[in-house]
């Protein structure tokens, strides 16, 4: 019967748990003693079959791999993986961004940037805005109109004048 004292501490979980993993682990313990007391046993009689002396190469791959490992052991071994990694996570100590130097510039580095950008989108939507404003007002009908009749000759201006200006608009085209 096993004692309180020779559980080990890294272990933790009601009773009833402790005594799952154990019988676990003795059968998973106890399999594999089996299997090698049987592979010692079929070497003897292979020794004993063989006439010369030499004697027969088993890989430790082929003793173990017919056997699996009990699921308990493997919940186990999880369970203890996590509480280290979670008692790592608990050491470590974490960045303040508020008092570190580096991210400060970093930040008002960033926010700089931001300001410039908004500030120059404004500038250029009033830029934008005033364009389009001048040219619905300099592309109005009424304003095209009034530059055609500003090109077109008047009847009272002399014939002369009014055929070199369109012979001077025809070679230039």
């Amino acid at each position: 019967m096993e004692r309180a004292s020779d559980i080990p501490l890294c272990w933790k979980g009601s009773m009833a748990q402790q005594k799952e993993e154990r019988m676990a682990t003795r059968a998973f313990c106890q399999k594999k003693i089996n299997q090698l007391q049987r592979s010692q046993a079929d070497l003897s009689v292979r020794r004993e079959k063989h006439t010369h002396n030499r004697p027969p190469v088993i890989k430790p791959a082929q003793t173990l791999a017919g056997l699996q490992v009990p699921p308990q052991l493997i919940c186990l071994q999880k369970l203890k993986t996590f509480n280290e990694e979670m008692k790592k996570a608990a050491v470590e100590e974490f960045h303040e961004a508020s008092g570190c130097g580096a991210c400060l510039h970093n930040q008002a580095t960033l926010a700089l940037h931001s300001f410039i950008s908004r500030k120059k989108s404004q500038v250029c939507a009033q830029a934008l805005e005033e364009k389009m404003q001048s040219h619905l007002y300099n592309k109005d009908s009424i304003y095209l109109l009034g530059q055609i009749l500003r090109e077109v000759p008047r009847p009272e201006d002399d014939p002369c004048i009014v055929w070199k200006a369109m012979m001077e608009r025809w070679t230039s085209d």
